[in-house]
């Protein structure tokens, strides 16, 4: 800023109340007309703020959100339809999911995998592509299965349905609202030997 140009107020007045009249009265309602107009451009920045803000709590409150039900299931063994393979079986585990928002869920795909063994949690999780799927209205639910590739033998399976932390689901679904915008919801649960399933530390979210 340049000191010499300040400009205060008590000087802008005896600067005006030194000219003469007709022009004094000009140069007042000229003051007044700047002051009105930089007031009515405030108001109006505040306006399209709020306006802004309006639609954007709208649209937050009027979008879809995917996210598990509260009925988790847990792992089966799927035995191979194929009698001339050693006895042995998949290990699969149905989880469900619905949309909670007010609003279908558009562009729905999904991935997800299945870790198995000592200590699931601290185990790297890797997805593989996203699969598209059907759109989600609100309160429908809709399933997939994860699958762990390899058969393992019953006595395996039963080792381990009976320890914590041995088998871990882990997945993404993306989607979007009928206004184009993006939305993600992350999840991994791992299975309990009392039957129940726990949310892991991290990678659950929806943004």
């Amino acid at each position: 800023m340049f000191s010499g140009c300040k400009v205060t107020k008590d000087r802008l007045a005896g600067s005006l109340l030194a000219l003469p009249a007709d022009i004094f009265v000009t140069a007042v309602y000229a003051v007044a007309a700047i002051y009105q107009m930089r007031a009515m451009s405030d108001s109006l920045e505040q306006q399209k703020e709020a306006l802004a803000q309006s639609r954007e709590t709208f649209q937050q409150g009027q979008r879809p959100y995917i996210w598990l039900t509260d009925d988790p299931g847990k792992p089966a063994c799927i035995k191979d339809a194929n009698t001339s393979v050693p006895a042995g079986c998949y290990i699969a585990w149905n989880w469900r999911f619905t949309n909670y928002g007010q609003s279908p869920a558009h562009s729905v795909q999904f991935t997800h995998s299945m870790i198995i063994g000592n200590n699931v949690l601290g185990q790297p999780r890797i997805l593989p592509p996203a699969m598209p799927t059907a759109p989600l209205p609100p309160n429908k639910v809709d399933f997939s299965s994860a699958l762990w590739p390899e058969r393992v033998t019953i006595e395996q399976y039963n080792e381990l349905m009976n320890n914590d932390q041995s088998i871990l689901v882990s997945g993404k679904i993306n989607y979007s609202d009928a206004r184009g915008g993006s939305y993600e919801t992350g999840f991994c649960f791992y299975y309990l030997k009392s039957g129940a399933a726990a949310y892991c530390p991290t990678g659950n979210y929806i943004k």
